[in-house]
């Protein structure tokens, strides 16, 4: 599986190049339709959230993420390793999401603070907790 906004990320494409000379059935996860890796590929799964103005877009990744959890539950469901309760409870959770984006806008003042704070940096350090999420995160 290959998970890339643009459908023209080298690696990516590398990689799934080298998994069709093998014989492997590929999936990618993309923005672009059209693109390089889309022809590349057995099957396409399209976030379609706009064109992008920076390389690591929080859009973009959300989309992704968002993407691939619909896809998770779908495999899990069809093979039997979780339940329609279990599905119906996450795709309940999903659609927090919106909900949830919106009170980080909502802090738009606190975040310009942090951000005015931390510009003249030369550089950052982020050691993660959970899955994407820095530890200086505190939670809800």
């Amino acid at each position: 599986m290959g998970i890339t906004q643009s459908g023209e990320t080298a690696d990516t494409l590398l990689s799934l190049k080298k998994a069709k000379t093998c014989g492997v059935r590929s999936l990618a996860v993309c923005n672009v339709v059209g693109s390089t890796v889309t022809e590349l590929v057995d099957g396409t799964i399209y976030t379609r959230c706009g064109p992008e103005i920076g390389v690591a877009a929080t859009k973009t990744f959300t989309s992704q993420v968002v993407a691939l959890i619909l896809l998770a539950i779908r495999l899990g469901r069809t093979r039997g390793h979780i339940t329609p309760d279990q599905a119906r409870k996450m795709l309940i959770e999903l659609t927090r999401l919106p909900g949830l984006v919106q009170r980080v806008l909502e802090k738009k003042a606190k975040i310009k603070k942090i951000a005015e704070d931390y510009a003249g940096a030369g550089c950052y350090f982020f050691i993660g907790r959970i899955t994407s999420i820095p530890s200086l995160w505190k939670g809800p």
